[in-house]
């Protein structure tokens, strides 16, 4: 959570190095968050921006889910990390 006047610890939080990995992406994966912070959301619009592949997994729909389901690259999983993510590793691992 980030109050008034505050912002991101890049050693912390690490912000700007997460903006560049979504400038250069080749897919982008957002896993289990609402969409409450300000982070995923940047993430999400650069990577949609450029047409890059994009899968939203969490149980519950978010702000991530409809943006996924309007890109033509984009995938919505409504399940839990643990249900999704090994098959996802794996399938990975084997491309």
């Amino acid at each position: 959570m980030l109050w008034f006047d505050e912002s991101y610890d890049e050693e912390r939080y690490r912000f700007e190095t997460s903006i560049r990995a979504a400038k250069n992406c080749a897919a982008l994966v957002i896993v289990g968050t609402s969409g409450a912070t300000t982070l995923p959301n940047h993430m999400a619009q650069i990577a949609g921006r450029r047409g890059v592949p994009f899968v939203a997994i969490n149980p519950e729909p978010s702000p991530f889910t409809e943006q996924a389901m309007r890109l033509t690259s984009g995938l919505c999983v409504e399940a839990t990390a643990g249900a999704t993510l090994p098959a996802l590793c794996e399938a990975l691992a084997a491309a």
